[in-house]
Formats: structure tokens, sequence, C-alpha cells
């Protein structure tokens, strides 16, 4: 029987057994499987939909690749479809309508119109761009799709950033604020001329930026300018002319009287409009009331006047000791040394700070004595026990006015120390050629010509040193030779090329050319000069160097020729003259040598002393009238 059963079944049936109840449990699994096969229809229908979205989106990405979605507009502006630059270039143009846009305020009879830009209120226009450009670029996938969707509806609106610089606005407000010249001003305390001067407060008035920025903040929400009345407020200052009480009764007391200053002697009186200008006030900051304020002494400033003031009255070099050599062998002292003095402008300073602070009592001037190096009873540490060098000159013939020179120039000279490892100047040592020294006008070489000016002839005295320096052996750090070969340099059998030539400019007295030595030892030097008749001579004293020195030459080149005459002119000549000033002499290059020994025979120094000599013309000088009639005229 069930094989007859089986033989009527279709191939893919499924048997159920027959048990009682068992229709209904059939009609449930029809109802089953009629919900599954809709259900696989659904997701069937959904998953071709997504399939199809998927391929839309790509080829809308792919469309607009480098473009703004459809559908976007930021603040009004549609930027579909445009490139960055396109986008950038739109939105630009809006933010700057809106940046330019005017507010208009009213205040004391005053009128303003800035712009928002100016207000400190600006597009952010990278921001809105960016966030355009990002419609449809999300990284969620359903997202995209839904911005792909508001596309197609066009309801993706970006609205733009508008940011607000504080900075800007109170720099804007500032500038309104000293505009209107009603600034509060604080009350001033100033010392004048030894009186308390005080000047009053006065109120002012400001832009009150707070609510200021609350108008603006509310005209951005509209985008656009708001035209009301600019706030304003009353500003106090911060310092009161009644806050100065207590200091002003203090600087009273100050400047009641004069402190009086006594030296040496004499007596000075610093007024309190002296010391005055160096009071004033300081105001803690942060502070208010009598309590801020404290009177300050400008101790610093005060002592920087006392040294301009004082310093010429109060300092003074100490002054060596006179030296000369006894002819018994030793030192002696002519005259003796004087103490000098150093003003202290800090320490007096200070004392006039507790005198006008407290009873304005008399102060003694603080001074520093300075002993002199060189005094009568210091001789023997000098060191000086032999004569190391002579140098005379002969200057017969000289004219008077040469002659007092050069005897003004010895005397000036004479006893002229040199410290242990020092330089001799010849220019520091007879001090500025002038006339209250004695010196008078007499033939000088001035550049190629001979002229006339104070001190001519002190030049002897110069050449007699560097004679004397010469055969002590010691070494030269300055020497010049004359430009013109002078016959008073060869008087009693000195060979030429032995001089030396000092020169002062006119105010530059130790700027011009010098005779300068070393003194090679740990011992004094002593120049002593004199001269006796038409010989002038310079010896120097020293310790034993231990020196011989040999003196070389003079080796004499060939002659150089006299150059053609000349003619010269001078308009202080009287009508008709001609006369001649200068005469021809020939040129020549002399070489001289010396070779300086020390106690063991080794050589402590060589030297070479190149003089040139130029050669010289006639000259004659003529008045204006005459000129061109002279033999020097060709």
């Amino acid at each position: 029987m069930a094989e007859q059963l089986a033989d009527k079944l279709p191939a893919n049936a499924v048997l159920t057994p027959s048990l009682p109840g068992a229709q209904p449990l059939e009609d449930d699994l029809r109802q089953q499987s009629r919900w599954i096969r809709i259900a696989t229809r659904v997701i069937l229908g959904a998953a071709i939909l997504c399939i199809a979205a998927a391929a839309a989106l790509l080829v809308f990405d792919r469309t607009y690749e480098s473009k703004i979605y459809p559908g976007v507009t930021v603040g009004g502006v549609d930027v579909s479809g445009m490139t960055r630059a396109e986008a950038e270039e739109a939105i630009t143009a809006q933010a700057l309508a809106i940046e330019n846009e005017r507010a208009y305020f009213d205040a004391l009879d005053r009128h303003w119109a800035p712009t928002f830009a100016e207000l400190g209120v600006h597009v952010n226009v990278q921001k809105a761009l960016d966030a355009a450009f990002a419609v449809g670029r999300e990284s969620s996938s359903s997202t995209r799709v839904g911005s792909v969707l508001s596309a197609v509806r066009q309801d993706n609106e970006i609205p733009l950033t508008i940011e607000l610089s504080s900075d800007e606005l109170i720099a804007w407000a500032d500038g309104v604020t000293k505009e209107l010249h009603i600034n509060p001003v604080d009350a001033e305390l100033a010392v004048v001329d030894g009186a308390v001067n005080i000047t009053p407060e006065s109120h002012g008035k400001i832009v009150d930026v707070a609510k200021l920025q609350g108008i603006l903040l509310d005209s951005v929400k509209s985008v656009s300018g708001p035209n009301t009345t600019l706030p304003i407020i009353d500003q106090q200052p911060s310092v009161f002319a009644s806050d100065f009480g207590p200091a002003k009764t203090q600087l009273d007391q100050m400047l009641s009287q004069s402190v009086s200053v006594s030296h040496d002697g004499k007596k000075w009186d610093i007024r309190p409009s002296e010391f005055g200008a160096f009071l004033s006030v300081d105001i803690a900051d942060g502070a208010s009331g009598p309590d801020a304020v404290t009177v300050v002494f400008d101790e610093q400033g005060l002592a920087q006047w006392i040294d301009e003031v004082f310093s010429g009255s109060i300092n003074r070099d100490p002054v060596n000791a006179k030296v000369a050599w006894n002819n018994d062998g030793g030192l002696k002292a002519t005259a003796p040394g004087e103490e000098g003095a150093r003003l202290l402008p800090q320490s007096l300073a200070k004392s006039v700070v507790e005198s006008v602070s407290t009873d304005h009592r008399s102060i003694q001037m603080p001074v520093q004595v300075l002993e002199p190096e060189v005094n009568g009873s210091n001789l023997a540490s000098l060191g000086i026990t032999t004569q190391l060098g002579r140098g005379s000159s002969n200057f017969d013939g000289s004219e008077d006015s040469r002659a007092t020179n050069i005897r003004v120039g010895a005397t000036v000279l004479n006893g002229t120390l040199v410290r242990p490892h020092g330089e001799f100047s010849f220019n520091h040592a007879v001090g500025e050629i002038t006339t209250g020294l004695g010196f008078v006008e007499s033939q000088v070489i001035a550049g190629e010509r001979i002229g006339r000016d104070i001190g001519g002839g002190i030049c002897q005295v110069s050449t007699t040193v560097f004679r004397a320096a010469l055969y002590a052996g010691l070494e030269f750090t300055e020497w010049h030779a004359h430009r013109y070969r002078l016959g008073f340099y060869e008087l009693d059998g000195w060979p030429v090329g032995m001089d030396a030539a000092i020169f002062q400019p006119e105010g530059d007295p130790f700027g011009g050319i010098d005779l300068r030595f070393m003194n090679p030892s740990d011992s004094w030097l002593l120049v002593e000069a004199y001269t006796d008749g038409p010989i002038a001579v310079v010896v120097i004293y020293g310790p034993d160097l231990g020196y011989n020195v040999d003196i070389g030459g003079p080796d004499v080149g060939a002659p150089i020729p006299a150059t053609d005459p000349i003619e010269m002119v001078d308009d202080e000549l009287p009508y008709g003259t001609i006369k001649q000033t200068e005469w021809a002499g020939t040129g020549l290059e002399v070489l001289v040598y010396r070779t300086v020994y020390g106690r063991n025979g080794d050589v402590v120094r060589s030297d070479t002393f190149d003089s040139l000599f130029y050669p010289r013309s006639n000259v004659w000088t003529v008045s204006p009238d005459m000129q061109g009639l002279s033999p020097g005229a060709a």
C-alpha cells in the first residue's frame, strides 16, 4: 500500500505524518513560507537599489571630483558646480560686502561711520569654503548619499562664519577716545625752581567698549550696520591732587633751605632750586591714595651734577717733587711735591640727600687725597744712579726770538721724570707751546716753506734730547727727520742726520709729530735740560743699564740739485717790494746707524736713522704790484 502512495507524490514533496490536530500546523507552515518569499523579494529589491545608488554615487563623485556639489549655497551665494578658486572669489565678494557695511554712530556732536572691518568684524572665507567642499565628501557612505539627495533637493545652505576681533574693536575705540580729547588726566606733582607745583586732576570720557561690542554682535546677526548713539562713559583719573598732601608737606620741608658744603677753607651753598631738580614722587602700580605716593631723590643724577659743577674746583693732580742731579752724585729735590685731590661725587650726593632729608646740616666735602709719586723723602727709591747719555747742540747765530724759544724750551723740559717702563714724549713734556709759557714767534719750517710761528726753534731742543737718548741706547718709538738740512745742527762737529723734528698742529698740540723713547728699566729716568750761552745741553740719568753704544755713519748719498726759483706774492708787503726770503740748497739722503750692546756683549738693538733732506729753491717774495718782476718769476 505504501509503495502505491509513493508512486503518486512529486519528487520534491515532503511528507508530514498524519497526527491528531495536524491540519493547523500545516496552515502555519504555509503562511511562514509566504512571508519568507516576500522578505526575500524586498531584500533583493533593496540590494538592487543599493547597487544602483552606489553606481549613481560613483558617477556623481567623478562628475564633481574637483567641484562643489550642486545645491550648495554659502551665505546666500550659490556655489554649485564651482571650483575652489571660483567659489573663493564668489564668497570673498560676499564677505567684502559684509565687511564694508558701515555702522553709524553719534556722540557729543561728533559723527563716525566706520566699516564693519574697521570695527573688527571679519568673515572667515576659508572656513565657509572648506564646509562647502565637504558636502558629499563625508567619510560615511550613508551621510554622503544623504548629501547627494540634499543636493538634488537644493537644500545644502552653509552660513558664513562672522568673527569679531576684540583687539581691533578696542583699538578703534581708543582712537575715538583720543580724538575726543577728553581723556582723564591724573594729577601731577613737580618740583620747579625749588618749589612744589601740583597740577590738579580732570575727569574724562571714553568709549564703552563692552556696550559697543554688544551693539555690534546684534547687528552682525542681521548683517546690517547699526545707526545709533555711540556708548560713552565717564572715567575717573588714577591720581588725585589730594593724594599728594603728605608728599608735599615732606617736600616743602626738604626744600626749605640750602645745604652748605665746605673744603679747604672754601664754602659753597647747594640751593633748593639746584638739588630740587633731583626730587620727584613715585606712585606705586595698582595702588591709590596718599599711601601710594613716595618721595624719590635721584641720588645718581645728583652725583653726576655735583661732579660737573664742583670737580673743576676740587680736582687737581699731584705734582712730583722737582728733582735735579747733584754734582756730588745722586739726586736732590729742588722743589717739594704737592698732594692732589679727587672729589668723591657719590659720597657727597649721599651726604646731601641725608642732610636735605633731616636737618640741613653742613657737609665737609668728601675728597680723596692723592700722594705724588716722587717727593723729597723717596728719592733713593727712584733708582736714578748714573748718567746714561748726554747731547748738545749749538744755536750760535740764531735770531733773538729763536734763541729765546730754545732757552724757554730747555727750562720747561728740565727735570722731566719718566716712570719705570714708561714712555717719554717731547710734546707732552714741554706741554702746549704757547706765549703763556714764554714762547715767542720765530722762524719755522711750515710744510714746504719757511714761515713764522710761536715757538720757532724748539726743534733745537728736541734735537738735543734725541742725541742724549741716542747715546743712552734707549729705544725710540717715534722719530722724524727735518724736511730741510739746517746748518745749526752741524755746528760743534755734529755730523749731518743727527737731528729730530717735532710739530704741534694748531688746535691739536699733541696730535702732530713727536719724539718719543721708552724707559726699559724698573727705575725712573731723569731728563735734565739747560742752556750754557749758545749751547743747549740735555742729560739723561737713570739706573746703570750696562749699555755700550756704537754710532756708525753717516752714509751720505749723492746731492739732489736745487729746484728752480720761486716767486711768492705777499699782500701785506709795502708797494714796490721785492726781497729774497729763502736761499737755494741741495738735498741729500743720510743714513746714521746705531748698535746697542748689553753687558755680555750681546746686541740689544740695532737702528738705522734715514734722513731725506729735500732740495730748496731761491724764494723771492714780492708785493702785488711787483708780481712777475722778481728773479723767481720765471
